[in-house]
């Protein structure tokens, strides 16, 4: 599972910044699902893999579904 850090300047008032962390749970054309987390914020980007290969990357990042804040679908099939 890769891995990487970001950051991001944001605006709310004043310039903001926060550390976005970003997890590969899966990329490829078997499906693609990535952890975005920023704060308290965690959002599953894409659910392209079972929900037994979700539950499981999460568990590696130390995280259940119920810490989800939210899911993005980029697209269908």
């Amino acid at each position: 599972m890769a891995q990487a850090m970001l950051l991001c300047l944001c605006r709310q008032g004043k310039d903001l910044l926060y550390n976005f962390k970003v997890h590969i749970l899966a990329s490829g054309s078997k499906g693609n699902a990535t952890v975005l987390q920023a704060g308290n914020t965690t959002i599953l980007v894409d659910a392209g893999i079972s929900a037994r290969r979700i539950k499981v990357g999460l568990e590696n990042l130390g995280l259940k579904a119920s810490d989800l804040s939210g899911i993005f679908i980029t697209h269908e099939h």
